[in-house]
C-alpha cells in the first residue's frame, strides 16, 4: 500500500483506523496492530520473573552480578514495602539466619503490616492525583473537603489486600456497585478530586484524562480538539468517553454523629444529570457544540473487544439521598449562621449557585455507565489494564519501568525491550486474583531484585551492550523520595507517631506533628517544604515522579530541624556504647552496613576532633544521616 500521509489516510478509511493500521508520518511509529493493544500472554520459553531475565541476559552476554549483603537486602525490601527502614535487631536475625525461607516469612510481615498500605498508598496518591481541596480564602474551587475519607480507604484498601480490579470499580463506581455502603463510596473520591468549580468541561477533561492515563496508559486528552496524531482514536472517540461521565457530579454526605460538614463529611460521586446530551465541540470548543448529533457512551472502536453493557440501577430512598442530619451552614449575605435539617449536599455547579438550590432531593437512578466502563477496564480481554499497573510496580521496585513512558502504552511507545516480562506479570497479576501483594512478593523475593547495585568488578561486557541497564545485570540505586526520607529520620530516632488515618495535618507545622508524611495537607497551593525540597509529587500529575539534585536538599539535611533532633535522640539512645562499638552500630543501623577499616579508623579520628562526647555522636550520626547511602537505597 502507497504510504500517504497519516490523516489523509485516516480521512479516507475510517475502518484502517479502527483496526489501528493508520500509518504516520513519524518513521519511529509501525505499522500494523501495536503490540500494547494485542492482549498479553504468558510466554512459553520460560515461567519466571528469573528465568525469562536469564534468558534475555544470555542472549546478549549479559553477567548478573552476585547478591547483595542480607542487611541491605533487608533495608531496600523494608523501605520498598513499609517505607520504614529495618532496626538494627532485625538486621542482625537475617544476619545470623539467612536463607530463601527467612526472607519469605520477613517479606510477609511486611506485607501484613498496616505501613505496607501507608507506604504505597502514596505511590497510589502519586498516580491518582490526590490533592485536598484548595480555592480562594475559604472558596472551594478544586477538589472536595474531607477528601482524606478516600486517601484512608486507599490505605486500608491496599491493606486488605483488595484486588486492584475491584479498587478501579470502586473508585469509578462505588456508588453504583454498593450505593447504601459508606466504605465503598469513599472510593469515589477519585472521582470528587476532580471537581472545579468554575467550568464542568474543564472538570471533565480531566476526568477523561486521568482516567485513561492511570488505569489504561492511553493519551485520550490528545483526540479532544482532533483525530489522535498516533493512536487509532477519532474526535468523536473522546466524546463518547465524555458520554459515560456526563452524569456525574459530586456531593458531601453527612458521617454519623458529626452534623457539622464543615468539621466532616463524605466526599462521594453520583448521578444527578441523568438525561444530559453530550455533543461534540468542534476543535474542542464548548462554544460550539454540534447540537445535530447526540454522542452515546462507548469506548475506542478500536478497543472494542466487548462493547460497554450498561444498565441503568435503581436506587432506594435510602440510597439516593444522604444521611438526614442538622449542618450548620452558612447562609445570606451577613453569613449568620442557622441550622437546617439537609439531605449533600451537592457540590457547587458554579460561584453563581445559591446555596438554596443545593437541597433538592438527588436522583433515586444511576445510568450504570461508570460501573459499565470499569468492568470494561477490568475485564480480563483488556490488553492494557495490567500492563499498565504492573509497570508502576515494576518501576518503583527496581528503579526503572518495563514500558519507558508510564502513561503512554499508546503507538508511539515502542515495544519495551522486556515485554515477553511485562506480558508475564500481567497475566500473573490477572490469574491470582488481581493481587497487589502477589506481585510485591513475586518481585522482591527475586534473584534479580536481590542482586546488588554496585557496578563493581561487573563483567565488562555488561558495560558496552548494556550501560543503561536495561536487561537488569544489577539492580538499580534509587534516592529515597520525600515522605520515604522524613519518615525514616523520625523512625530511626524512634519518635514517628504510628496512628494511620484520620484528617489532614498542617504542613507548615514542622514537627509538631510526627504522623507519617502522607497525612500532611497537600494542594497546588500548599504542602510541607520539606517534602517539596526533595520532589514531592505534584497534585496535577505525578506519574512518575521526578528526582533533582539541588543545594536546598543538602541544605534541608544539613540544617533542618528534623534531621537535627534525630541525629541527637539517636546519639543518646547510643550512648552507653564505646567509641568504636558506636561507630559500628551506627553505621548498621542508619546504612545497613559495616564501616571498612578506614571508615573506622577515620570515624574515630573525627570523634575524638568534634569536642565532647555528646557533641561528637550527635555530629557523627547526622554526618551518616547526609550521607548518600543513607538517602540511597541500594
Amino acid at each position: 500500500m502507497t504510504v500517504f500521509p497519516r490523516l489523509l489516510i485516516c480521512a479516507l478509511s475510517p475502518a484502517l483506523l479502527v483496526a489501528g493500521l493508520c500509518q504516520a508520518a513519524e518513521k519511529d511509529v509501525p505499522a500494523g496492530p501495536h503490540w500494547a493493544f494485542i492482549a498479553p500472554v504468558k510466554p512459553a520459553s520460560a515461567h519466571t520473573l528469573d528465568e525469562l531475565l536469564d534468558k534475555v541476559r544470555h542472549e546478549r552476554g549479559l553477567v548478573p552480578q552476585a547478591p547483595s549483603e542480607s542487611a541491605l537486602w533487608l533495608r531496600r525490601v523494608s523501605l520498598d514495602l513499609t517505607g520504614l527502614p529495618p532496626t538494627l535487631e532485625e538486621q542482625n536475625a537475617l544476619i545470623a539466619q539467612d536463607s530463601p525461607v527467612a526472607r519469605r516469612r520477613i517479606v510477609d510481615r511486611l506485607l501484613a503490616s498496616p505501613q505496607h498500605g501507608e507506604r504505597w498508598g502514596r505511590h497510589f496518591m502519586d498516580i491518582w492525583r490526590y490533592s485536598d481541596w484548595y480555592g480562594l480564602g475559604e472558596q472551594l474551587r478544586f477538589s472536595q473537603k474531607h477528601l482524606w475519607h478516600w486517601r484512608d480507604w486507599i490505605v486500608d484498601s491496599l491493606n486488605a489486600g483488595k484486588g486492584y480490579d475491584r479498587m478501579i470499580q470502586e473508585m469509578l463506581a462505588g456508588d453504583e456497585l454498593e450505593p447504601g455502603n459508606p466504605d465503598v463510596l469513599r472510593a469515589t473520591g477519585f472521582l470528587a478530586r476532580n471537581y472545579y468549580l468554575f467550568n464542568r468541561t474543564t472538570w471533565l477533561d480531566d476526568v477523561i484524562e486521568h482516567t485513561s492515563k492511570a488505569f489504561l496508559g492511553l493519551t485520550m486528552n490528545c483526540v479532544k480538539c482532533h483525530a489522535h496524531k498516533y493512536d487509532p482514536f477519532t474526535h468523536e472517540d473522546y466524546y463518547a468517553m465524555r458520554a459515560i461521565f456526563e452524569p456525574y457530579h459530586v456531593r458531601l454526605d453527612a458521617q454519623p454523629g458529626q452534623p457539622d460538614l464543615e468539621k466532616d463529611g463524605l466526599p462521594r460521586a453520583y448521578d444527578l444529570y441523568l438525561d444530559r446530551p453530550t455533543h461534540v465541540h468542534v476543535k474542542g470548543d464548548e462554544k460550539q457544540p454540534v447540537t445535530s448529533k447526540v454522542i452515546p457512551p462507548a469506548i475506542p472502536a478500536a478497543l472494542a473487544f466487548k462493547p460497554l453493557q450498561i444498565a441503568p440501577i435503581r436506587l432506594s430512598e435510602a440510597d439516593a439521598q444522604s444521611r438526614r442530619g442538622l449542618a450548620k451552614l452558612v447562609l445570606g449575605k451577613d453569613k449568620a449562621k442557622t441550622t437546617r435539617e439537609i439531605t449533600s449536599l451537592k457540590a457547587l455547579e458554579g460561584p453563581a449557585e445559591t446555596d438554596q438550590t443545593r437541597y433538592l432531593p438527588f436522583p433515586n437512578q444511576s445510568t450504570g455507565r461508570r460501573s459499565a466502563l470499569a468492568r470494561w477496564i477490568t475485564d480480563r480481554q483488556n490488553p492494557l489494564t495490567a500492563r499498565v499497573i504492573v509497570n508502576h510496580l515494576w518501576l518503583r521496585h527496581f528503579g526503572q519501568p518495563l514500558v519507558a513512558s508510564v502513561f503512554d502504552l499508546g503507538r508511539q511507545s515502542k515495544v519495551p525491550p522486556l515485554q515477553n516480562l511485562l506480558d508475564y506479570l500481567a497475566v500473573e497479576l490477572m490469574e491470582n486474583g488481581w493481587s497487589l501483594k502477589h506481585m510485591h512478593r513475586l518481585m522482591v523475593l527475586s534473584e534479580a531484585y536481590a542482586m546488588t547495585s554496585s557496578s563493581a568488578n561487573a563483567a565488562s561486557v555488561n558495560r558496552e551492550r548494556d550501560p543503561e541497564n536495561h536487561f537488569l545485570w544489577r539492580m538499580n540505586p534509587v534516592r529515597m523520595d520525600a515522605q520515604t526520607l522524613r519518615d525514616s529520620l523520625l523512625h530511626l530516632s524512634g519518635r514517628l507517631d504510628p496512628r494511620i488515618g484520620g484528617p489532614t495535618l498542617d504542613p507548615k507545622s514542622g514537627d509538631k506533628f510526627l504522623r507519617r508524611s502522607l497525612y500532611f495537607n497537600q494542594t497546588f497551593d500548599e504542602s510541607n517544604l520539606f517534602l517539596e525540597t526533595f520532589d514531592n509529587a505534584s497534585v496535577l500529575d505525578c506519574y512518575r515522579r521526578p528526582e533533582s539534585i539541588v543545594p536546598q536538599q543538602a541544605l534541608a539535611l544539613m540544617n533542618g530541624q528534623t534531621s537535627l533532633t534525630s541525629a541527637e535522640v539517636i546519639a543518646r539512645r547510643l550512648d552507653q556504647l564505646g567509641d568504636e562499638a558506636f561507630i559500628r552500630t551506627a553505621f548498621q543501623t542508619l546504612l545497613a552496613t559495616r564501616p571498612g577499616p578506614e571508615e573506622l579508623k577515620s570515624s574515630l579520628e573525627g570523634l575524638a576532633e568534634l569536642g565532647t562526647k555528646q557533641r561528637a555522636r550527635t555530629a557523627f550520626i547526622h554526618t551518616l544521616l547526609n550521607h548518600h547511602d543513607f538517602v540511597t537505597i541500594h
